[in-house]
């Protein structure tokens, strides 16, 4: 059994097996309690498991450690390494991970309200390190003395964050001036954390770009919420995104469950006011209650709507520092990277409501020709009937998808284009997880 701390998020890892990439594949929460000793000691915690089902299998790794008591009258988990004499219930709840057949893996326990150097002496002896996940998310690039820097007198990260088609990456490619992040109408666009850079003469801002967060039911999904919860606790400050026609939903609770255990300032952006909404007042109360949010700011991504006034207070709340990136650049993904996300971009407009969630596009040349630029890219399906409507009846859907895709390529990187594309089924891709590290869907 594997217990840490984090103190910057004010969180509480207790895991019952040593956790691998794709274990998780799930995400419950439940109320917790820490149980405490004499002196305000944590010894353990208690899970409240009385609204979940088939408790049996979700506890079986948990009993396995002497450690873990399951109190069945009640369904609670109760995992101490010391006899307890108080339960503090907490007002945030468990955040659960679940694999593939329903067992608890382990859990996140926030506590931030405390003075965390007394309340976990008793279970110091027990920590393991935390291997630090955010470091190929979010860390900046080394110096590189042959780049020359822009002199400014603020840097750092922004976290872009909100559930699925909220308009983080309208709001993304507006703040840049030009697409760095594909867009549709459809949610989960977005796949891996995307940076897009921000120079200014005062200030240089990194944006992280994240998944939109929601109940995952693949290991691509996990992998896509990974990317989003990542990208929080060491981003200076934080966005969330909310669609301010809508009232918040379950996962928009999720989300900011998990932004206020950060101690960055917050940001709420109120997006799509272009929209007619009766119900404002009631929507913006709602989101409000969410998180003590430092400011707030209503925006239309869309029409570029106080984009600019966004921007401007985002800089008077980052830290000072040096500039990581040249003033011209715009974003850490390569042309390449690019170039296949614009290809899966159309595909996502022209294709029905389930088919684009199983392709991925995948560069196999790249070759400098006399007079353009010969790309070949494969789309990869999951099953054969999926590759019959991505190509169409005589190939016209294909080379619609090519030739909406082409200016967007050519734009991108300066040149002619001749834009080979191809089809390839791979059976239940997005579960597979040699598949996905070879697309370039890991967490580090």
């Amino acid at each position: 059994m594997n217990i840490s701390y984090d103190n910057e998020a004010g969180t509480l890892y207790w895991y019952f097996v040593d956790l691998t990439e794709g274990d998780a594949v799930e995400e419950y929460e439940c109320p917790v309690s820490l149980l405490c000793d004499a002196r305000g000691g944590v010894v353990g915690i208690q899970l409240d498991l009385s609204e979940e089902t088939d408790t049996t299998t979700k506890v079986k790794f948990a009993l396995a450690h002497p450690e873990c008591q399951w109190q069945t009258t009640n369904q609670f988990l109760t995992v101490a390494i010391a006899p307890h004499a108080s339960v503090v219930p907490l007002a945030e709840p468990a955040i659960l991970d679940i694999d593939s057949e329903g067992r608890i893996l382990g859990c996140d326990v926030a506590d931030v309200d405390h003075e965390k150097k007394f309340r976990y002496q008793r279970l110091e002896p027990h920590f393991v390190a935390i291997e630090d996940p955010l470091e190929e998310l979010v860390a900046l690039p080394p110096m590189d003395e042959a780049i020359v820097l822009p002199q400014v007198e603020r840097a750092g990260v922004v976290a872009i964050v909100g559930r699925p088609n909220v308009g983080k990456s309208t709001l993304l490619n507006a703040i840049i001036g030009q697409k760095v992040a594909i867009t549709s109408p459809k949610p989960q666009t977005t796949r891996s954390a995307i940076r897009g850079i921000l120079t200014r003469s005062d200030a240089q801002i990194i944006f992280v770009d994240t998944p939109g967060i929601h109940r995952p039911r693949n290991r691509l999904g996990n992998y896509m919420v990974a990317q989003a919860r990542q990208a929080v606790p060491d981003a200076d400050i934080i966005c969330m995104v909310v669609d301010i026609t809508h009232m918040p939903n379950e996962l928009d609770e999720r989300i900011a469950t998990m932004i206020r255990r950060s101690r960055s300032p917050k940001i709420l952006v109120l997006n799509k006011t272009d929209r007619p909404n009766p119900h404002a007042a009631e929507c913006l109360a709602a989101f409000r209650a969410l998180v003590p949010w430092q400011m707030e700011i209503a925006i239309s991504a869309i029409r570029n709507e106080g984009v600019s006034n966004l921007v401007d207070e985002i800089v008077t709340r980052l830290p000072q520092g040096e500039a990581f990136y040249a003033a011209d650049q715009i974003t850490d993904q390569n042309e390449r990277t690019l170039c296949a996300e614009l290809v899966r971009e159309r595909i996502m407009h022209l294709i029905g409501d389930e088919i684009p969630y199983g392709v991925a596009v995948e560069v196999e040349e790249w070759e400098k020709r006399p007079r353009h630029r010969y790309i070949r890219m494969t789309i990869l399906v999951e099953k054969e009937s999926q590759k019959a409507i991505i190509i169409g009846s005589g190939g016209t859907m294909l080379r619609k998808i090519g030739s909406d895709a082409r200016p967007a390529i050519e734009a991108t990187i300066g040149e002619a284009v001749y834009l080979d594309l191809w089809v390839k089924p791979r059976t239940n891709w997005r579960d597979d997880p040699s598949a996905l590290r070879w697309l370039g869907y890991r967490n580090e």
